[in-house]
């Protein structure tokens, strides 16, 4: 996979937000670059949330915006280049990425597992206003579809909000509904042992390994790792 695979998916997806009538409603898009541990991976791992709210949000910063490249400059917390800070931000992320890129990775995952984050609608609203906004549906329907055919995940994690009370996963799942590399979602079942995770499966995707878990706000974290840990093994 190339480092740069998504170059043109950011600029075109930048594009969009720019031409769109009520962007003064909406956050800047996400982008992401794919580290070269991520593209070199055996095995590669995308953890998505729900949207973005509020990112670039200030005038001072939306004046300094003309290109993709410098909105991702203004994102300091671009959390697949400095992963580092944002502990405290996406922790289960963070944690995922500690065993095989952090400071003690585990010898038999370094080199071999890649992880990335996104989100499900990458373009939410401006802080206050949770979600996305209804009339651009569509448009991040096509986003999160080619960014996953992109992408060509072998483990994907959503935590948009499955089996959680308070935090609905419906309008993020039917994004996801949308998408040709998805398809329909099927089933959904509790997997054993590991609270708040549930096994999916989606109409065309039924070989892969795909998982949703609770919005992060406030969850315990670390059985999910633990048990996104043994799937990644079982895949070696």
């Amino acid at each position: 996979m190339r480092y740069n695979i998504l170059d043109d998916f950011n600029n075109r997806l930048f594009g969009q937000w720019q031409n769109l009538p009520n962007i003064n409603n909406l956050a800047c898009p996400y982008l992401i670059t794919p580290t070269r541990e991520f593209c070199n991976a055996k095995i590669k791992v995308g953890v998505f949330n729900r949207e973005t709210n509020g990112w670039g949000d200030s005038e001072t910063k939306q004046n300094l915006i003309k290109t993709a490249d410098d909105l991702k400059k203004i994102y300091t917390t671009n959390v697949n280049e400095n992963w580092e800070n944002l502990g405290s931000i996406w922790p289960m992320y963070y944690a995922l990425r500690e065993l095989s890129e952090g400071s003690n990775p585990e010898p038999q995952l370094r080199d071999k597992v890649g992880f990335i984050h996104s989100n499900v609608a990458l373009i939410g609203q401006k802080y206050g206003n949770y979600g996305f906004d209804a009339s651009i549906e569509s448009l991040l329907a096509d986003a999160i579809d080619k960014q996953l055919q992109l992408l060509d995940l072998d483990i994907i994690l959503l935590g948009i909000g499955f089996g959680a009370q308070g935090h609905t996963e419906e309008p993020y799942l039917k994004l996801l509904n949308q998408t040709s590399y998805l398809g329909k979602l099927e089933a959904t079942e509790p997997v054993a042992g590991c609270p708040n995770l549930y096994k999916l499966s989606f109409r065309n995707c039924r070989n892969k390994e795909i998982y949703g878990y609770p919005h992060p706000q406030g969850l315990s974290y670390r059985p999910i790792v633990q048990k996104v840990r043994e799937i990644i093994y079982s895949k070696l």
